[in-house]
């Protein structure tokens, strides 16, 4: 009882793949106002977004999102890119203050992230997958450090090399990167058998 695999599908919360439409993005939201070739001349840019807006102030680069009837206040995070110049915008969620990318409307019309709205991937919801999943956080976060992976990919699963701390000895580190990556291709090897229902541990 409670071992691997022995979870049952999440019905409790509704999956990321089936939200998409009710979803809000920062890199899309960034880029209208980026190639907006009028924008020097406009006080307020109403950004569509999804199935809502947002507006961006241009003069105190602020910004609300329109959600039940109202605007909300809606913090920005801007990363400087590895150019120097360019920048990477993201959603703080009204919520919990996460950066995110992506905010997804909930049943009650407010707009938070991937986690305050209950959503989880569909791989997540397949049995034993969020167990698999806890273990690869565990080695990024915990062991190496690095708690901004979500900037990289929306699945811990398909995360590339991660930066090696400064202060770790490189065969550790070396260690720890090897286990992720065979913890990443047992995910997809679990994911795909539970899948199609069939091993596929014969093709990698």
């Amino acid at each position: 009882m409670g071992g691997y695999g022995s979870g049952g599908t999440n019905k409790t919360h509704y999956q990321v793949e089936n939200r998409r439409a009710f979803r809000v993005d920062s890199f899309a939201f960034a880029d209208h106002i980026r190639y907006d070739k009028y924008a020097y001349c406009k006080s307020i840019i109403k950004v569509p977004v999804g199935r809502t807006h947002i507006r961006y102030h241009t003069a105190v680069k602020c910004a609300d999102l329109y959600e039940r009837g109202g605007y909300t206040p809606l913090e920005l995070s801007r990363v400087p890119n590895i150019d120097g110049h360019s920048q990477r915008v993201y959603f703080l969620c009204p919520g919990c203050k996460r950066r995110v990318r992506y905010l997804y409307a909930r049943l009650d019309g407010r707009f938070r992230c991937r986690v305050c709205a209950k959503l989880n991937y569909k791989s997540q919801q397949v049995n034993g997958m969020e167990e698999m999943r806890l273990k690869m956080e565990r080695i990024v976060v915990d062991k190496l450090g690095y708690d901004r992976w979500f900037e990289d990919c929306d699945c811990i699963a398909d995360l590339p090399r991660p930066p090696k701390p400064p202060y770790m000895r490189w065969d550790k580190y070396s260690a720890l990167v090897l286990e992720l990556s065979q913890m990443q291709t047992k995910y997809y090897e679990e994911f795909c058998r539970r899948l199609l229902g069939t091993s596929l541990s014969g093709f990698f």
